[in-house]
């Protein structure tokens, strides 16, 4: 059962509470996180159903990002608000909030919330900085593991661990006997003796020489110019260029969007996958917009995931072809 509620608006916060969401269940195990409720069935009571699963949780994280007080504001009175019923729901059970402000948001005031929600104001938040992101996860997990309990998925891999150790313990000890009663039954060698005269002079060994072939570079895929049709659901379908520099095992490089160009930052490659992201400050606005991507480069293609404050958008992209 999940004990730990994340609590987000889509069009406020929906790639770093993904974010979260993945790092959090990778530390306390997926089971302990739940973060939608997108899947209420039609007809189901879903203030009833905010109740129960709220009911069975230790700790709710409240990810506010720097549109939620102006989502917040503009919902009708009455209207069905699954954030709002989801912090009320916490409130009434006095269960542990901690608010996550992300994407440079600032905590709410008292003025700024609803009645039912004013208690919220005063519960300590935790900021998240996407240039200290791993670091301020960590101190959030910490904080999370003070109220729910130990690290599951730590602790399920330490089982499992020292069960798989045990086990090949147990294989190694039955080869190990094995091979002493073989070396005990097999029948002892037959010596003999023979003598060589030889007169003839032993041919020189002919040189060894050895080829060494250097490994290429799994960012070597990347290199060069690369176009991409990108789109997120339910919204028409745009293109963007991805240029990459490769310098050794090092990825540099830019990505020209529609809104303006951002360039490659932090490039990390994991096997054939890199990650990365973008920053740039878009046309009208004065915020700067973080797009975090996960690519894997194919033979004549490379497909990703870009993820920003709006949701996750999917993207193939094709080797430019050169002007002729």
């Amino acid at each position: 059962m999940a004990n730990i509620f994340i609590s987000y608006r889509r069009e406020d916060a929906a790639g770093h509470a993904g974010r979260l969401c993945d790092r959090l269940s990778a530390r306390f195990g997926h089971p302990r996180v739940f973060m939608d409720l997108q899947d209420i069935a039609p007809g189901q009571n879903f203030a009833r159903s905010i109740d129960d699963t709220i009911a069975a949780c230790k700790c709710v994280v409240v990810v506010i990002g720097p549109r939620w007080v102006e989502s917040l504001q503009k919902r009708t009175q009455g209207a069905e608000d699954f954030v709002q019923h989801e912090i009320a729901a916490a409130l009434r059970r006095d269960v542990t909030i901690i608010p996550v402000l992300v994407g440079g948001a600032r905590m709410p005031t008292v003025g700024q919330l609803p009645p039912a929600l004013s208690a919220l104001s005063y519960r300590n938040a935790l900021e998240v900085r996407d240039e200290r992101f791993d670091d301020d996860v960590a101190r959030l997990a910490d904080a999370i593991g003070a109220h729910v309990g130990g690290d599951a998925g730590l602790s399920g891999l330490r089982h499992s661990t020292r069960a798989r150790v045990v086990a090949a313990l147990l294989v190694l000890a039955g080869l190990t006997g094995a091979l002493v009663a073989w070396r005990m039954l097999r029948p002892a060698p037959i010596e003999t003796t023979t003598t060589v005269q030889s007169t003839a002079t032993p041919a020189p060994a002919p040189p060894v020489s050895a080829t060494t072939v250097a490994p290429v570079s799994p960012a070597r895929a990347f290199d060069g110019d690369w176009i991409a049709e990108v789109q997120k659901e339910g919204q028409p379908p745009f293109r963007i260029r991805l240029t990459f520099v490769v310098t050794g095992d090092a990825i540099t490089g830019m990505v020209r969007y529609p809104t303006g160009d951002g360039p490659v930052l932090e490039a990390r490659m994991a096997g054939n996958v890199l990650t990365f992201h973008t920053s740039h400050v878009p046309q009208f606005e004065s915020t700067p917009a973080i797009i975090r991507y996960q690519a894997e480069a194919g033979a004549d293609e490379i497909r990703f995931t870009a993820t920003d404050d709006y949701g996750i958008a999917k993207g193939v992209a094709r080797r430019r072809q050169p002007t002729p």
